[in-house]
């Protein structure tokens, strides 16, 4: 949504992150181990916050595509993680 209100994607481009992330399970249930790689996240990549780490860290131990629309992350992240995608290029993947 944000970057909708900023212009920088078309509404369009919206509806069909928010149509994907409706598809996405969302039931999280806490794993052992989430949490001490959600640090090894955070320090890898020298975060602020555990936030995006967090989200990371499920992707990778749930071993499933981490998709975002933040280029800075995606560039940060993806020579640690092979399957971090931004949203557009996830769209026009095999995947989506």
């Amino acid at each position: 949504y944000r970057k909708s209100v900023l212009g920088e994607i078309k509404a369009e481009r919206l509806e069909q992150a928010t149509s994907l992330f409706a598809q996405i399970p969302l039931l999280i249930e806490w794993q052992p181990g989430v949490l001490v790689a959600t640090s090894k996240w955070a320090e890898r990549l020298k975060m602020r916050n555990a936030y995006d780490a967090s989200y990371l860290a499920v992707a990778e131990t749930r071993g499933v595509p981490f998709v975002t629309f933040d280029q800075e992350l995606i560039r940060k992240a993806k020579p640690h993680y092979r399957h971090v995608w931004s949203v557009e290029s996830f769209l026009h993947s095999e995947l989506a």
